[in-house]
């Protein structure tokens, strides 16, 4: 729709979402082939889930020796996980990267009512480009520069779309962790099951 186009235009002008014709379809296989969409579990899923595991087991030693866990510390971890998955290891503190998609995607949110910020999508999208140039071959970003077959697929403008993916799933953990923080019944349970 214009909406979505509008919205995504302000910080990923060349997603197969906000395109058409030929050029979405060529993308869009890009994407398939990059999330590995026709298996039912990635080639990296081991990869990834050893990533997660250390950057949860970092976020619960940071609680633990603080007395608390608030949501900044909390996602501050979480997006060092996204950033390794989706960018790679060099990624990881790469902090001025997600703060510029996060202010982006709020200038997004408003569609037509915001004029773009040209400079910051420019800065941005040159930072994920950087990433695709000299990739890490266990990311999705080196997994996208393999399967890359035409420079017109424009494969950095694919990425903002896997970072911040992965917001619901950060969001949805931390509400889960409150919650079992109020039922000690249900987190001694959990706990049980998980060991």
């Amino acid at each position: 729709s214009l909406e979505k186009q509008a919205a995504l235009n302000h910080f990923q002008p060349g997603s197969a979402l906000a395109s058409h014709g030929a050029p979405r379809a060529s993308r869009r296989r890009l994407n398939e082939a990059t999330l590995e969409t026709g298996c039912p579990m990635h080639s990296m899923a081991a990869h990834f889930a050893a990533i997660a595991q250390e950057e949860m087991d970092e976020i619960a030693a940071t609680a633990l020796a603080q007395g608390r866990l608030d949501w900044d510390g909390f996602f501050t971890g979480w997006y060092r996980m996204v950033r390794r998955i989706v960018l790679g290891e060099a990624a990881r503190e790469d902090h001025a990267l997600t703060d510029l998609l996060e202010g982006l995607r709020r200038r997004g949110n408003l569609a037509f009512l915001r004029r773009k910020d040209r400079a910051g999508r420019d800065a941005f999208l040159a930072r994920l480009k950087a990433y695709l140039d000299d990739p890490d071959p266990q990311s999705l970003a080196g997994q996208m520069a393999r399967a890359c077959t035409d420079p017109g697929q424009l494969p950095h403008h694919q990425l903002p779309q896997y970072l911040f993916a992965f917001d619901p799933g950060g969001v949805a953990s931390f509400r889960t962790l409150a919650l079992l923080s109020v039922h000690p019944e249900t987190g001694a349970a959990v706990r049980a099951e998980a060991a």
